[in-house]
């Protein structure tokens, strides 16, 4: 008889909409260099979970250019999703 797989071992999945935007961060030196961080409301929600183990797809609209291309990078980092 096969087992089951049990829900403790499933990943929970979330879909999310809203304002995904790129997040930089710098210090008030002039010598500093920024860091990118998915942001906006649904962006930093999912992003949060991505990191407690959900699997986290935001569905959103980019448009063209640096902000889009960086958060198109995010997902190696944060285990989400742009696949849809």
């Amino acid at each position: 008889m096969k087992k089951r797989a049990t829900t403790s071992r499933l990943r929970p999945t979330i879909t999310g909409t809203g304002l995904v935007a790129l997040d930089v961060v710098c210090n008030a030196q002039s010598q500093c260099v920024p860091a990118f961080f998915a942001g906006g409301t649904c962006g930093n929600v999912l992003t949060i979970l991505s990191y407690l183990g959900w699997r986290a797809m935001p569905i959103s609209r980019l448009s063209h250019g640096f902000p889009a291309e960086r958060l198109a990078r995010f997902p190696p980092q944060t285990k989400a999703t742009h696949a849809y």
